[in-house]
């Protein structure tokens, strides 16, 4: 991803770059059983931005079952954006991050 100068100084957090494919679960679903998985794309101190391959909506909380170097796995979708035929761009919000 290519981000133009004033994209980066509207960020509060440093993002950076980090592939790896996870594994999630949908938080209160009578689903919450069934796993998901995403690749990651980026990451900051407060969130995770992954493509999907189920559509979810904004404000979905989701608990990521995968190692990753963040300190809540716990998280709230904040946007989605389908990027083609079945795949999604989401970001999400790491729980107990207020300073989004």
């Amino acid at each position: 991803m290519i981000l133009k100068k004033d994209d980066i100084e509207k960020r509060r957090h440093l993002r950076y770059d980090y592939l790896s494919t996870i594994e999630y679960v949908r938080k209160n679903s009578g689903t919450s059983d069934k796993v998901y998985k995403g690749v990651t794309i980026n990451i900051s101190a407060v969130g995770v931005a992954l493509y999907v391959f189920n559509h979810h909506e904004e404000g979905e909380n989701i608990i990521i079952k995968s190692e990753l170097p963040v300190v809540s796995h716990a998280a709230k979708i904040q946007w989605v954006k389908e990027e083609h035929n079945g795949l999604y761009r989401a970001g999400l919000m790491m729980s107990g991050n207020s300073s989004c």
